[in-house]
């Protein structure tokens, strides 16, 4: 994992950065200083900025930026910044996820009320349904998009529930495994990917990091595949970035490239004033080096925010 380029010379906030997201064009950045801000992908030059916004979480698609508050509410913007579309008000609590839809009129929440929303963007943002079945407050949400199953996952710290998005029902719960001694808690990370089995065969699974190690469970059976350990790796981390041969995880002080098969620390890169529960992280969705796919032109990108308001980018070569 090597540092490409910084997205300003000087703190992109003032305070810590909470939520973050991009785009093919634009990086967009919401923090502690009460300020939403987009940067232009190729430059890292400042584009927009709304103020007085305060973001726990933000998603974007190529026409659209939810930006989640934390006084319950979701705001919808263009990718401007200069206009809003909409706003989504009936969660009870802070939103700590959202998520587009691939027909970028669905958006996904989640929220400290313990709830999933699904709001239909086409509709003035009206709420169209409510998952519930969470005990604690819902950390990260996955969109699994299948046509012949679409279904929606949601994280705390003790599960993880997957919903059926036309049945309304909940499919599955999945749980960590009690540590010796202490019992067992999940990591926000949330993650769809590909694993390649015993057979040889990809197989998609859910990827989650815990206090005992990373879980990866058959998306479709929901059994336990495998639980990574590995040496000199402490597994209270997240899992950020995931593929079929590699997954990349935060560590104390920063990013930790981890092989699937054996669960041995490949690379490290070290991150002035990290912390991986108060810091965010964006990957592009097209990781060919995660997979094992090596190319001289290829490359997956992390963009990351530090304490300091930070953001640099870093790119797995």
């Amino acid at each position: 994992i090597n540092a490409e380029y910084g997205v300003s010379d000087v703190p992109a906030h003032t305070s810590r950065v909470l939520g973050l997201t991009a785009n093919s064009c634009r990086i967009y950045s919401g923090g502690d200083d009460r300020a939403v801000r987009s940067w232009d992908c190729a430059s890292q030059t400042l584009l927009a900025e709304r103020q007085s916004i305060s973001a726990s979480c933000l998603d974007c698609t190529e026409s659209r930026v939810a930006v989640g508050l934390y006084n319950g509410c979701i705001l919808v913007f263009d990718t401007q910044l200069s206009r809003e579309l909409g706003t989504c008000s009936r969660h009870m609590g802070p939103v700590y996820d959202v998520k587009w839809a691939p027909d970028t009129t669905t958006l996904v929440s989640g929220s400290s009320d313990c709830t999933v929303r699904v709001w239909n963007m086409a509709e003035e943002g009206a709420c169209v349904h409510v998952f519930r079945g969470h005990e604690t407050m819902i950390n990260r949400i996955l969109l699994m998009c299948e046509v012949d199953l679409p279904r929606i996952c949601s994280l705390d710290i003790s599960c993880i529930n997957v919903w059926c998005v036309t049945s309304k029902e909940k499919l599955a719960s999945l749980r960590p495994l009690n540590c010796p001694g202490k019992e067992g808690y999940l990591q926000p990370g949330l993650l769809q990917t590909r694993y390649l089995n015993s057979n040889t065969r990809h197989t998609s699974v859910i990827v989650c990091g815990s206090n005992s190690g990373i879980y990866l469970w058959d998306a479709h059976s929901y059994h336990l595949l495998k639980v990574i350990h590995s040496e000199g790796y402490v597994c209270a981390e997240h899992v950020v970035a995931a593929g079929s041969a590699f997954l990349v995880t935060t560590y104390d002080d920063g990013l930790a490239l981890l092989e699937v098969s054996t669960g041995d620390i490949v690379s490290r890169i070290g991150v002035s004033q990290f912390n991986n529960s108060s810091c965010s992280i964006w990957i592009n969705k097209e990781n060919p080096w995660l997979d094992g796919v090596f190319t001289e032109t290829s490359s997956s990108l992390f963009i990351v925010t530090t304490l300091a308001g930070d953001i640099t980018s870093y790119a797995l070569r």
